[in-house]
């Protein structure tokens, strides 16, 4: 997106950035100080090549994928005024993920972070979006638990309850190596 863009106007898009991440989809987010035809051109390669087939067909009707939001390594993009927030900025860049396994049971996924592992740690929310058959009921328990990769050590192990939805979001799964974490959702004994 462009702060200069008058075709698709700047002050509507922080919104949207923001709804994007309060619903939980899955969405990757840029912009600069470009206007409609050269905001692309400004873009970091990295980020780029995820506008390729290979990375839109993790998001297929039949696949579960993990929808990132709230990473602590977000820009901000403000208000929606021009001179408000980062004049150039991503969210979720650089995150990674490998396809979950998804059965009746248990979902889990692994995920990295993909650029100057300098930047770490990093804490990121994770809802499971798209699932075939980690189907949950409104109300549903499940346990919740994360590892780190670099060391194998179990970091933080909690409770979620499915949402209206059926939905559950494990909140500021950390990252803490270039390795990543691995999340795993299992149903709780009823």
């Amino acid at each position: 997106m462009g702060r200069n863009d008058t075709s698709i106007p700047w002050w509507v898009n922080p919104d949207y950035f923001r709804a994007m991440q309060a619903g939980r989809h899955g969405c990757t987010m840029a912009w600069n100080d470009g206007e409609h035809g050269s905001t692309q051109k400004l873009a970091a390669a990295d980020f780029l090549e995820r506008r390729g087939w290979g990375w839109l067909h993790r998001f297929a009707l039949d696949v579960s994928y993990p929808a990132l939001s709230n990473c602590s390594l977000d820009d901000e993009p403000g208000n929606g005024d021009k001179e408000d927030g980062d004049i150039e900025g991503y969210m979720n860049r650089g995150l990674d993920w490998d396809d979950p396994t998804d059965a009746a049971d248990a979902w889990e996924v692994t995920l990295r972070y993909t650029l100057d592992a300098a930047a770490l740690p990093l804490a990121v929310d994770v809802t499971p979006r798209r699932v075939q058959s980690f189907v949950l009921q409104p109300g549903e328990k499940v346990t919740a638990a994360s590892t780190c990769l670099g060391s194998g050590q179990q970091m933080e192990t909690k409770t979620l309850e499915a949402d209206e939805n059926g939905r559950v979001t494990f909140e500021g799964l950390q990252i803490n190596t270039a390795a990543g974490a691995s999340l795993r959702l299992t149903r709780a004994a009823q």
